[in-house]
């Protein structure tokens, strides 16, 4: 199967574009089987002539779980997990955190080929600390792991492994990432997919357009063990 995880940042380009057919036409060069995708940002002001998430049926599914952690009239703001394979079960984790931005992570199931398999999809603070109650938070959720799953997401981890990477490698001893941010010259390697010991996975580079969002994607072939 084909994994991709992909802050998105409002569909707001390197050059300060929106464009949410230059996201989707991104997501049509890798066709994932999964995807989780952070940062979207629906608005009413935005008048987009197709809904964000009809550009992505064709190419990732029609099969999707959100959790908006900004929603009213005029605006829906959060991540998304998007599944060619039905999505047997899904629920919210809060990971919200004092007064900062509100956080949270999707724990789903999905009906792959191979059998059911866990993924939790998460968009992770920017503070130190922050980081550290969360993954506390999504560690007591994520753990024992007695199936295979997928952890992916931008875990906002500045180092690798970092903190992040050094409590999840006992549990998810694969990571697969790369520097993804800034897209236009890219250091950190804040967003990453995870691994249980059931899966493998390869790391997948594409020639792909790097001006659809601040963030590059990080892609990998995952299969069993």
């Amino acid at each position: 199967m084909r994994v991709m995880t992909w802050n998105i940042h409002g569909c707001v380009g390197t050059d300060g574009v929106r464009s949410p057919q230059r996201v989707a036409d991104v997501v049509a060069a890798v066709t994932p089987d999964i995807l989780a995708v952070q940062e979207v940002d629906l608005r009413e002001s935005h008048g987009d002539p197709v809904p964000f998430f009809d550009l992505l049926e064709a190419h990732a599914g029609v099969h999707r779980h959100e959790v908006w952690t900004i929603s009213d009239a005029r605006r829906q703001y959060g991540i998304a997990l998007i599944s060619r394979w039905e999505i047997l079960e899904a629920r919210a984790v809060d990971l919200a955190y004092r007064s900062r931005e509100p956080r949270t992570a999707i724990d789903a199931i999905i009906a792959a080929p191979s059998g059911p398999i866990r993924v939790i999809a998460t968009h992770l603070g920017l503070g130190r600390g922050e980081r550290r109650d969360q993954m506390r938070r999504l560690f007591e959720v994520v753990t024992p792991v007695t199936r295979p799953t997928i952890l992916l997401g931008d875990f906002n981890d500045w180092l690798q492994p970092g903190a992040v990477g050094r409590l999840l490698a006992p549990s998810f001893p694969t990571a697969i990432g790369g520097r993804t941010f800034h897209a236009r010259l890219p250091v950190f390697p804040l967003d990453r997919i995870y691994l249980s010991p059931h899966l493998k996975g390869t790391s997948l580079s594409l020639p792909l357009p790097r001006d659809g969002s601040d963030h590059l994607p990080v892609i990998a072939d995952v299969q069993p063990t």
